[in-house]
């Protein structure tokens, strides 16, 4: 009498492939609110480009990688402003 049995992966994928050779997603249009959880059916694609514009809508600071070698906490690295490019602005 054998008490365990263990399958290969293959024997598990299967095993899980013919459990599930059968099932059939259904595809329904709902409200975005009660799109949480769910999965998209086909790919989305907005009509105009948010934002308009080719710049990120939240602020940040680029800087060259080198220039914070071994910066840290309690070792602080002094970096200057080069410039800045408001929101919605080319350069």
């Amino acid at each position: 009498m054998k008490l365990l049995t263990v399958d290969t992966i293959e024997e598990a994928r299967a095993k899980l492939l013919d459990a599930v050779k059968d099932w059939r997603l259904q595809v329904e249009c709902i409200k975005t609110e009660e799109a949480l959880g769910r999965f998209l059916a086909e790919d989305l694609h907005s009509s105009c480009d948010l934002p308009a514009f080719n710049r990120a809508t939240v602020d940040g600071y680029a800087v060259i990688a080198a220039d914070t070698a071994g910066a840290g906490e309690s070792i602080p690295v002094f970096l200057s402003l080069t410039g800045h490019i408001e929101m919605g602005k080319r350069e």
